[in-house]
């Protein structure tokens, strides 16, 4: 047989023959080994003795009790009479000083007067003499006599001698606001104007009465 087929065959065993072993062994896994108790015997500890060298102590003497000292006799001073000049005088309660507290006085404050309000004086109307003729300035006309009134007012206030006159028309009362009159045309002209001017009222000049 040729020596190098010998040798493959060999080794071909030696392959089978661990995986024949080895095999069985991986698909089974490890054997869990069983516990082992191992009892272990432990020593009780031993006890010392200490000898005691210093020994007992000794009885410590008690000191002798002292003898009680002799008492000193007493002496009797006889006690001196009491003088008759000392006499118990009783003892007088004594006063305290009474604090008077100061009393201030609170400045009088004189009466005010009482002051009485003040009364708003009505102006003074002019009084017009509406009999006089010439020439008056009218300003407006009403169908109500307290608008008519008004004007007035607010005219006699400003300071020009206005008046109410009453008349008919179309079988109606008229209330008529008129100012003056003046003496001339010319001076109801002026009256005019100056209407005009610090009233905002457009007048006409008519004949009075």
């Amino acid at each position: 047989m040729d020596k190098t087929l010998k040798q493959r065959l060999i080794g071909a065993a030696v392959i089978i023959a661990l995986a024949v072993i080895f095999i069985p062994m991986l698909l089974e896994g490890p054997k869990e080994s069983d516990p082992v108790s191992m009892k272990i015997d432990i020593p009780e500890k031993p006890v010392y003795e200490i000898p005691n060298r210093l020994g007992t102590a000794p009885a410590i003497p008690t000191p002798p009790t002292p003898e009680p000292a002799l008492k000193a006799p007493e002496v009797v001073i006889p006690e001196k009479p009491a003088n008759s000049s000392e006499t118990a005088s009783p003892s007088m309660p004594v006063e305290k000083p009474v604090k008077k507290e100061a009393v201030t006085e609170k400045p009088v404050e004189p009466p005010v007067a009482a002051v009485a309000p003040a009364t708003k004086t009505k102006p003074v109307r002019k009084r017009v003499r509406i009999s006089d003729s010439g020439f008056v300035v009218q300003v407006g006309s009403f169908s109500q006599r307290q608008n008519a009134m008004v004007l007035s007012d607010k005219l006699e206030a400003a300071g020009f001698p206005a008046f109410v006159e009453s008349g008919k028309s179309k079988d109606k009362t008229i209330f008529r606001v008129k100012v003056g009159p003046q003496p001339t045309r010319a001076d109801a002209d002026k009256l005019r104007q100056k209407l005009l001017e610090t009233e905002k009222l457009k007048g006409i000049i008519v004949a009075h009465p």
